[in-house]
């Protein structure tokens, strides 16, 4: 208890109303006075009750006496008699007053008595009324049908009940003379008995030590040991020994606690987290170092602080969302997530955070307890994947797997609303030769002024995408309601754009000016899919090609035979790729100086099983534009290494011939290309040193560096390389002399004419002097008279392949060759 126990007790004994004896005695009077006034009023009912009986009896009697003189005095009319009868009646004292007329309503005679006062009368009234009329009729026995007259007497009611209100009054006094006498003894008999042991108890309870509860002792006399006092002291006195354990054992669980509290604090200060509690009105009661560090404050200056007050000045529309969001998880007992929203800082960056806000109580308070973690770089890192997933590193453009997604459903939402979009399908014209001739910087720079300036002439909602190199796409949604508007909008639009790319650009003081030939097609077409528009387009940009570049022309339906013939193919050659179905021709490579073979060029061959043999001219083309070429060119490079292991397992290939593989530019650029090459080495023991790999200038112009990475590593193991159809593309002295290849191919385009056009002699003679210079071989393609052959050996040309020697073999019958060749004497 406090200090001020004792004084309290003390003036509890100074209050004679607040003593329990007092409250005791007070209830039992209460209940004495209810008790005996109850006995009283019945007592005082009964006897009214008596009183009235007898008043009416008594009444009767009197009047039935004063009726037979009141009957002759009106028979007879005599004054004296009735005078009589009437002073005979007012001699009782509660007769008030007595009159008697005649048959024709003459007094005869009559009496009565002054109003008096009396102090019973309000009782009187409101039992009834004060006076009580009763009329008498008067008339002879003999005479039943004749009234003579009539008597009225008036009684004072009040007077009659004074008797019974005198008994009443001392019934009442003496019941209240008993009750305050109980009073008394009851308050004498309770203050002994409870209210000095109580206070005496109370007083000992004043002494206890709140701190050190068990050592004092309740004390009472010996005379309530068996009592309830006594019983009561001696669980006190228990209850005290007990409170002195608990509260050692609370103080311990208390040091317990707030050590668990300080390693708690320290634990969720260290963690990077804001985490921190609120109350209804938006008051810290908890926060971390991390939020305090966060708003550069102390955590002494934000707890017991307003969150609004603190971020308003950041950000008042966040702070207002905060405190609804808080508020609304205290009201509602919800646990809110929210799995990401912005927070600016005190510096003003933007932080993007996933929190976690549930209600709970803190030290009995409704709380908000909110956990939040900063995901800012996590954010940016995935918006940075998504933006290398989705788009062109480049231009900043949707790439092809977005442009793909946005086109499917487009042409679905188009299906649905029944309207009419557009595809257009732009390839820049000779950006080859400017990256070729200037560099990828500025072919790179081009680019980027490509696609911003697409986005700067098209609307929002049109996507404009890269699909590589210098393939552009747009995709038009709702053009229109039938295939005639949206075609006549798709026009405006690509001629619009058209315009836009033909407006010269400069880059470090250079003016270019590029042309774009493009290709549209509309959707949805019949069930055409998002493939199938694309094809429509990619044809519709051929043709435009075709015809001279640097135009628009619009998918028709004419077109689609040449679509569909060359999906038929892509289809069918899936099915021979998969079959194994394509092989490999051998035409030999001879020695111009001696005819020997010197090993020959592996060409690819369909044998369609309708059609027999197709041109490579009608499906390499084909394989190559799909990623069909990536599976079909390790098979193939696989069947040649195999082939040309079997000869040499014969002893028809002598260790200086090579086969001469051709390698698709998309094959070449795998990552994992050099080690598939190896693999299907090793796998097949076919030594390095026999072949050879034909790789094309488009395919070195890419990236020179990884081209050259990729040579070094293979010619490490004895691989050759030979640069296929030199001179038909743009032929980079600075290119060759880097990259290392062990021959160049001249193209047969050149040797076909080389005895009757100066030009492509010239060309040949050029190549034959400039390989000789660089102490590179050369192979000529399409030899097929002997005035070509006397050409190449004047002109010092090392190998040749054409239909001089040999059209393109089977393997069986390049077999039967090689073995029919008389051996290289060592």
């Amino acid at each position: 208890m406090s200090r001020d126990a004792p004084d309290a007790v003390s003036d509890m004994t100074l209050k004679f109303h607040r003593r329990i004896s007092f409250k005791l005695a007070r209830a039992g009077v209460i209940l004495a006075f209810i008790l005996g006034g109850l006995l009283s009023s019945i007592q005082v009912y009964f006897d009214y009750l008596s009183h009235e009986k007898d008043f009416r009896d008594f009444i009767e009697r009197v009047l039935q006496a004063a009726r037979p003189p009141a009957v002759r005095a009106v028979h007879t009319l005599d004054a004296r008699l009735a005078e009589e009868v009437v002073t005979g009646l007012m001699q009782y004292d509660y007769v008030h007053q007595v009159l008697i007329v005649d048959e024709l309503g003459q007094i005869l005679a009559e009496g009565a008595k002054p109003v008096a006062n009396s102090s019973t009368g309000w009782i009187t009234s409101s039992i009834g009324a004060i006076y009580r009329n009763y009329p008498i009729a008067l008339q002879m026995e003999s005479y039943h049908q004749l009234q003579t007259g009539r008597m009225e007497v008036v009684v004072n009611v009040d007077k009659a009940l004074e008797p019974f209100f005198n008994r009443a009054y001392y019934v009442l006094i003496i019941g209240i003379v008993r009750n305050m006498v109980l009073v008394l003894l009851l308050f004498i008999a309770f203050y002994y008995m409870i209210t000095r042991p109580l206070i005496s108890l109370a007083a000992s309870f004043s002494e206890v030590n709140p701190e050190d509860p068990g050592d004092r002792r309740l004390r009472l006399p010996r005379s309530h040991d068996g009592d309830e006092l006594g019983y009561l002291a001696q669980i006190g006195n228990q209850f005290l020994e007990t409170l002195q354990k608990r509260l050692e054992e609370r103080r311990q669980a208390e040091e317990t606690l707030r050590d668990s509290e300080r390693q708690t604090r320290q634990i969720i200060d260290t963690v990077p987290h804001l985490i921190y509690a609120k109350d209804r009105n938006g008051a810290f009661v908890f926060v971390n170092q991390a939020l305090a560090s966060f708003y550069d404050r102390n955590i002494t200056e934000i707890e017991g602080g307003d969150h609004h007050s603190l971020h308003h000045l950041i950000s008042n529309l966040e702070s207002v969302r905060f405190d609804n969001e808080d508020r609304e998880v205290i009201d509602k007992q919800k646990v809110m997530f929210i799995p990401e929203h912005g927070l600016t800082d005190i510096y003003g960056r933007r932080r993007i955070l996933q929190s976690n806000k549930i209600p709970f109580r803190f030290f009995g308070k409704p709380c908000a307890l909110i956990v939040s973690v900063d995901i800012t770089d996590r954010v940016e890192a995935q918006s940075r994947v998504e933006q290398l997933a989705f788009h062109d590193p480049l231009t900043g453009l949707p790439n092809r797997n977005l442009f793909y997604d946005r086109l499917t459903m487009d042409i679905a939402r188009s299906r649905n609303h029944g309207a009419y979009g557009a595809l257009l399908l732009i390839d820049l014209d000779n950006f080859k030769n400017i990256n070729d001739s200037l560099g990828h910087s500025v072919g790179d720079e081009l680019l980027r002024n490509v696609a911003k300036n697409l986005r700067n002439c098209l609307d929002e909602e049109i996507t404009v995408g890269r699909l590589g190199g210098d393939e552009f796409t747009v995709i038009m949604p709702e053009l229109g309601r039938t295939p005639e508007e949206a075609e006549q909008n798709a026009n405006l639009i690509a001629a619009k754009v058209l315009s836009e790319l033909s407006t010269p650009f400069f880059f470090n003081t250079q003016e270019f000016t590029v042309t774009a030939s493009m290709g549209v097609a509309l959707y949805p077409d019949k069930d055409a899919n998002t493939e199938v528009i694309l094809r429509y387009a990619d044809t519709a940009l051929f043709q435009a090609k075709h015809e001279g570049r640097n135009k628009v022309t619009i998918f028709k339906a004419e077109m689609a035979d040449a679509v569909s013939k060359r999906l038929s193919i892509e289809n069918e050659l899936r099915t021979a790729v998969k079959d194994k179905a394509l092989m490999f021709y051998y035409q030999p490579q001879v020695s111009v100086t001696d005819g020997r073979i010197i090993g020959a060029e592996a060409l690819i061959r369909w044998n369609h099983p309708q059609r027999g043999l197709i041109t490579p001219d009608e499906f390499v083309p084909v394989l190559e534009n799909s990623n069909l070429i990536l599976t079909a060119g390790l098979d193939m490079f696989t069947q040649a290494c195999m082939q040309v292991k079997e000869w040499l397992d014969k002893g028809w290939w002598e260790e200086d011939m090579r086969v001469a593989v051709n390698v698709s530019p998309k094959q070449f650029y795998q990552p994992e290309f050099v080690e598939q090459i190896i693999e299907i080495l090793e796998a097949t023991r076919l030594p390095a040193y026999c072949i050879e790999l034909e790789v094309t200038e488009s395919v070195v112009i890419q990236n020179v560096k990884d081209t050259i990475n990729k040579m070094l590593s293979l010619k490490g193991l004895g691989v050759r390389f030979s640069l296929d159809d030199f001179g038909t593309g743009y032929s980079s002295l600075s290119y060759l002399k880097r990259l290392p290849v062990d021959s160049l191919k001249i193209d047969r385009s050149f040797v076909t004419d080389i005895n009757s056009d100066v030009n492509d002699a010239a060309i040949v003679s050029t190549i034959l002097a400039m390989a000789a210079h660089l102490d590179l071989e050369v192979v000529a393609e399409g030899v097929e008279t002997v005035e070509h052959l006397e050409f190449l050996k004047e002109n010092e040309c090392d190998y040749y392949q054409g239909y001089l020697f040999s059209k393109p073999l089977p393997a069986e019958e390049m077999g039967e060759l090689l073995r029919l060749q008389p051996k290289n004497p060592k």
